[in-house]
């Protein structure tokens, strides 16, 4: 064979793909999988190594700086997606770097991408940039968007859940050959659906490649219908109106699943949430369930509400216990999610309402509000909605005795948390402070 012939040779053996993205001949793609010598263009792909190779520190400015020194610019992987830019007009927030690691991934322990796991669209791959560089970033992202994070330093994995309850994953990897001078971050939605979620990942992935990344903010949505009364069939031909707190309260009262249940409470905490349903349906939905309307079926909601929060079961028999950890947990959140919307919107518009049922409710439920706030460390969201309800009472009943009784370990415990959310949680941390400046 000629010299120009091996020439052509090597000129086609390498893959046509620009820097992270997969070749345009599908023939080509195992050129640059995890596995060179397979046949079959069906395969995991990892990251697309460069045609190409120099090495580091010596190749052209695209290559980014040299390694050691963290860069500002990433590579998208998988080309362009709805994730990649924050909407126009978004305030963006200065990219900071925690004191304190709260994720402790290195270089070393760093995993590498399996051979065959696809990456989502929502990853990005920041060269040239160490794994603890990366991390902190996406730390204090998350702080800063209130997502809470439960984090696996040995995996280089963060369980994430949103204030919109979505739950994702964020996941960091080492890229293969070529790709190894940096860090694959990857999203991974698994549960919940949120308009806010896609601004969430944007944000996430833009932190990761140290870009300042948008602030989060509320979304209105399209207010439903006003209408109190809704058509429900109950028999073949016949009809009759049902509010829609009566039929959450007969889906609790009636229903001999768990599941329906669950989807009971979340309807709940979207009807007594004014940004989603408006403030007219949220101060009824709340009126009829704190005040108690028996045509309603408010006094059935706010007896499973009061029971799951201080028996942690969702009725006053001992015999009907939820056996599952993790649904208890589910419900408990949607009942503190209601009683918070509920107070706090009656605070709002209704003051006389909440004045006259609150030292009923305090009484039940003051104890368990003081018990999550001091627990802020292991469950921040519970802490969050209970300082919300706690500043609720104690602006409409602050004199009275059940709120004098318990506020200095309140204070106390509103100090800590305080502590928590500025280093964790920023909702957190806005939150027991508003609620300490109520108290004192």
């Amino acid at each position: 064979m000629t010299t120009s012939g091996k020439d052509d040779k090597k000129k086609q053996s390498a893959p046509s793909c620009a820097y992270g993205s997969l070749p345009a001949d599908i023939g080509e793609i195992p050129k640059v999988t995890s596995a060179p010598d397979s046949k079959g263009p069906a395969r995991s792909v990892g990251v697309a190594p460069m045609a190409s190779s120099a090495p580091v520190g010596f190749g052209p400015s695209s290559f980014g700086p040299s390694l050691g020194f963290p860069s500002t610019q990433g590579t998208k992987l998988g080309g362009p997606t709805p994730f990649n830019k924050a909407q126009p007009g978004a305030k963006l927030a200065p990219l900071v770097t925690s004191t304190v690691p709260a994720w402790n991934v290195t270089d070393e322990s760093l995993p590498k991408l399996p051979d065959f796991h696809p990456l989502e669209r929502t990853a990005v791959f920041t060269p040239h940039t160490r794994a603890d560089i990366i991390a902190k970033r996406v730390f204090d992202c998350l702080r800063t968007r209130s997502i809470t994070a439960e984090f696996n330093d040995e995996k280089a994995r963060a369980k994430c859940v949103s204030p919109e309850n979505v739950e994702f994953r964020v996941r960091l990897y080492r890229g293969k050959g070529k790709f190894d001078n940096g860090v694959i971050t990857e999203v991974q939605r698994r549960y919940g659906f949120s308009v806010c979620y896609n601004d969430d990942v944007a944000a996430i992935l833009d932190a990761a490649e140290g870009k300042s990344f948008a602030r989060k903010e509320s979304k209105p949505l399209p207010l439903v219908s006003d209408s109190e009364d809704e058509a429900v069939e109950t028999k073949v031909g016949t009809k009759r109106k049902a509010s829609m707190v009566r039929i959450a309260s007969d889906m609790l009262k009636k229903s001999k699943t768990i599941d329906a249940n669950v989807i009971s409470m979340r309807s709940l905490e979207s009807l007594t949430d004014s940004s989603k349903m408006g403030s007219s349906t949220a101060l009824r939905v709340s009126t009829q369930i704190l005040a108690g309307s028996e045509d309603a079926g408010g006094f059935e909601i706010r007896d499973a509400v009061l029971s799951l929060l201080v028996n942690h079961r969702l009725v006053s028999d001992p015999n009907n216990v939820v056996e599952d950890e993790e649904t208890l947990s589910s419900l408990r959140y949607s009942a503190m999610a209601i009683l918070s919307n509920v107070v706090g919107e009656l605070q709002k518009t209704k003051p006389h309402i909440l004045q006259e049922q609150g030292p009923i409710v305090a009484k039940a439920v003051l104890p368990v509000l003081l018990k999550e706030i001091q627990g802020a460390e292991e469950n921040i969201r519970m802490a969050v909605l209970a300082c919300r309800c706690l500043k609720a009472l104690s602006k409409s009943i602050g004199g009275s005795e059940e709120i004098l009784a318990i506020k200095e370990k309140a204070l106390k415990a509103l100090y800590s948390a305080q502590d928590i959310g500025d280093s964790r949680h920023a909702n957190l941390e806005q939150e027991a402070r508003a609620c300490i400046a109520v108290l004192e």
